[in-house]
């Protein structure tokens, strides 16, 4: 679940966080997260539980990268930029086209399962970061 919130969470305190401080960045959204949807730090995530799958799409709300239960296609491809400054236009391509995969779901927690499998797939090359 790192990948993801590593992709899309990046630009928004300072534009320029690297993974690495991902965690402290959106540690106040998990906590409040958490505690909206009864999860503790002792739980596994698992995509296949509905409840983490809740806990992405709250998370992406409180980062503002979700309205709507729809994701915001100009926010993830900033966040790509950010994350992966190599990023190409095949990156790109693909990112909106998890978007728009994504943001055929009526459920917004399926909104974000779909957009982790997505990127998951798209295996960014590793001179890409």
């Amino acid at each position: 679940m790192k990948l993801i919130f590593c992709i899309i969470g990046i630009s928004l305190i300072t534009g320029q966080v690297l993974c690495f401080d991902l965690e402290k960045v959106l540690e106040p959204f998990l906590e409040e997260c958490n505690k909206e949807l009864g999860i503790s730090e002792k739980d596994k995530p698992d995509l296949k539980d509905p409840k983490f799958r809740c806990y992405g799409a709250c998370v992406l709300k409180k980062l503002k990268m979700m309205e709507n239960g729809k994701l915001n296609e100009q926010m993830m491809i900033e966040s790509l930029e950010n994350a992966y400054p190599k990023a190409d236009n095949t990156q790109k391509s693909k990112i909106k086209e998890c978007v728009s995969t994504a943001n055929t779901e009526k459920d917004e927690c399926e909104v974000f399962n779909v957009t982790v499998k997505c990127v998951q797939e798209l295996g960014l090359p590793k001179d890409t970061v």
